[in-house]
């Protein structure tokens, strides 16, 4: 066999091995690639689970703000935000199918302030919490929907925020020391943790019964889905 011959089949060989070796590296990178999604999706489920699984909200308890039927059967658990123009609307929805459901269902309000979108939305629910110290929560939370238009954009909300406190007839000097104090910020930060286990991830996010509610905009659906709950 000439040089030139055993010389070109040593290339053959070559690009050969350097094929198979180009073929080999491909299943390595498939393999390893598969890996990488399988361990994505295990992290996920890890995390699901241990940061909030969409298994329902905690329990209700004498900390949380309630009214409404507590012999119904039924408890709706809403976490909120007093910024955010959706809640605004759920609660006017709320407000409106109030007479139709409130001997039927017991309602639970719980912070959820989106902080990093809402920036007044921690010192309102403070506020409300403070206002809850001298028994009026539900009227505090009732005037901030009410005039969020006013405050959202405002500079000085905590004067606006203090000037319904007046309209309460809110002692000032208590409901300042409450404001700064543990009690109210645990309270907040409470529920925020509570939502976040449940898997909550923004506002208005509601649970009947433990069971999260989809659609309901209208007096009616939301109705509706007490009196679907109801039934046996």
């Amino acid at each position: 066999m000439n040089k030139s011959k055993r010389e070109h089949q040593q290339h053959l060989r070559e690009q050969k091995q350097a094929a198979a070796r180009r073929k080999q590296q491909g299943w390595r990178y498939a393999l390893w690639g598969l890996g990488g999604i399988l361990l994505l999706a295990l992290l996920m489920v890890l995390l699901d689970r241990f940061t909030g699984s969409g298994g329902g909200p905690d329990p209700v308890t004498a900390r949380d703000h309630g009214k409404g039927s507590d012999k119904a059967g039924l408890t709706l658990v809403e976490y909120s935000d007093f910024q955010c123009p959706a809640c605004r609307a759920q609660n006017q929805v709320l407000q409106r199918a109030w007479p139709s459901i409130r001997f039927k269902a017991r309602v639970v309000y719980r912070h959820f302030p989106l902080t990093s979108l809402h920036p007044h939305a921690m010192l309102a629910a403070r506020y409300a919490e403070a206002a809850g110290q001298q028994g009026r929560f539900w009227e505090m939370h009732d005037l901030l929907f009410e005039r969020q238009p006013e405050w959202s954009t405002s500079e000085t909300a905590q004067v606006l925020f203090d000037g319904y406190a007046r309209t309460l007839g809110l002692e000032m000097d208590r409901l300042q020391q409450d404001l700064a104090s543990d009690t109210v910020r645990d309270k907040v930060l409470a529920d925020m943790a509570s939502g976040r286990k449940a898997g909550v991830r923004g506002t208005p996010t509601l649970y009947l019964n433990g069971e999260r509610l989809t659609s309901v905009r209208t007096p009616q659906a939301l109705t509706a889905a007490i009196e679907a709950a109801r039934q046996p």
